[in-house]
């Protein structure tokens, strides 16, 4: 329960031209400690999961592990994704704080001010009643020197909880967007009916000085290549690239980069992903026959970044 207003007081209130807050504090400050909990618990999640990732490669090589663990680095180290949540978690609990600390002191200020005019209004009353009708006036100036720092200590406060509100706002976008970033460079991405291969981190650019055109037309690109191998797809009247694929150490195709051409419609943000757009493929192995085929997973379509495009 937040600081109460006794109801004695209520009726200075009016005379004073000032709002009591009936927001509770203690409830931001409940909000805040949560926030502090969370920004603990991810240190310790951090330091968990990075001492897994650790124990896994002691154990087990493979390329994608090769891959991930690089990828962990920047997820789980210095500067990483979960850092990065237990800084945003901090800052929502030391603004949270603040903001329950701005309200009790708003709120003792109005209570000592109004405790002040309803004493000198008691007074004055006494004075009236013993034959000094001018002490009204006295009481009319007072009144107004208290609605004067009331509102003084009214705006102060606003302003103080607007700042906090930009401030905390401008840094936690900044981190989400820097979150952001780091999930969408993941080397493995997640899907409901196969693995995704890990991406060449090679540049592009040095990858495309050694392509080969497609030996399939419109577009197209074969499931598999030699290890490493870079196809492009260039107009032939124009000799303009439409697009290129790139494959993994495995020879199989892990995604392709159309920088023209149609948009892609993405149901789940429901808007069109322009070109240059890129499209991921899946690998799954038939466990009874030992086949291995490759698909597109359009679920995973994404703008293309711009050291993608050449």
């Amino acid at each position: 329960m937040g600081l109460p207003l006794p109801s004695f007081l209520r009726p200075a209130l009016g005379a004073v031209d000032v709002t009591w807050p009936e927001c509770d504090e203690t409830r931001i400050a409940e909000k805040a400690r949560a926030w502090h909990d969370f920004n603990s618990a991810a240190g310790l999640n951090q330091a968990t999961t990075s001492a897994a990732v650790v124990t896994m490669m002691g154990t087990n090589t493979s390329p994608g592990l090769t891959a991930f663990s690089a990828w962990w680095q920047r997820v789980g180290g210095a500067g990483g994704h979960m850092q990065l949540s237990a800084q945003l978690a901090l800052v929502h609990s030391v603004s949270n704080f603040s903001a329950a600390a701005y309200l009790v002191t708003y709120k003792l200020t109005i209570y000592y001010l109004l405790v002040q005019h309803y004493c000198l209004e008691y007074e004055v009353q006494l004075l009236i009643n013993a034959g000094y009708p001018e002490a009204a006036l006295i009481l009319q100036e007072v009144t107004e020197k208290i609605r004067v720092l009331c509102r003084e200590a009214h705006d102060l406060v606003l302003s103080l909880l607007n700042g906090l509100g930009v401030d905390a706002a401008g840094f936690v976008g900044q981190l989400c967007q820097a979150a952001i970033e780091l999930l969408d460079a993941r080397p493995i991405h997640n899907s409901p009916d196969g693995v995704h291969l890990p991406e060449d981190t090679t540049p592009i650019t040095e990858r495309l000085a050694m392509a080969q055109e497609s030996p399939r037309g419109r577009r197209q690109f074969p499931p598999q290549a030699d290890p490493g191998t870079v196809y492009v797809h260039t107009n032939a009247q124009t000799g303009e690239m439409s697009g290129y694929a790139v494959y993994g150490a495995d020879g199989y195709i892990t995604k392709r980069v159309d920088l023209t051409g149609r948009a892609h419609y993405d149901k789940k943000l429901g808007r069109h992903i322009e070109t240059p757009h890129v499209v991921y493929y899946t690998k799954n192995t038939n466990p009874t026959t030992g086949v291995t085929r490759t698909r597109e997973d359009r679920s995973t379509i994404r703008e293309a970044y711009p050291e993608e495009i050449p």
